[in-house]
């Protein structure tokens, strides 16, 4: 009888598997654009000004496009990054998107002099 429940359990762990499989199907499909509805629009994220001397400036005022897809991959490289910096290192860090492509930046605490 024990036997019987046991294999119960499995056949309905197996359902459950091939469920959570097939959700994972259609959602990787949505986001590499094979999905039903066409995908959104770009997002612009307007960058920060820099020193009008700078040769590069009238190119530093262009907005970054970016799509839904590249955002969510990039909060994925955010993340492992700063997992990463945690693990090899005592400092703190936090994620940052800067024009320069850095994904995070040390977190450097202001000492008072006596």
């Amino acid at each position: 009888m024990a036997f019987q429940q046991h294999g119960n359990q499995e056949v309905r762990n197996r359902k459950i598997l091939q469920g959570l499989e097939e959700k994972k199907r259609q959602m990787m499909n949505q986001q590499q654009g094979g999905g039903a509805g066409p995908l959104p629009g770009p997002s612009h994220v307007a960058r920060p000004p820099t020193d009008a001397g700078n040769t590069s400036a009238s190119r530093i005022h262009e907005p970054i496009v970016r799509y839904p897809n590249q955002t969510h991959q990039l909060a994925i490289s955010q993340r492992q990054a700063l997992e990463h910096a945690h693990s090899v290192s005592p400092g703190f860090y936090i994620t940052q998107d800067s024009m320069y492509g850095n994904l995070i930046l040390p977190v450097i605490p202001r000492v008072e002099s006596e």
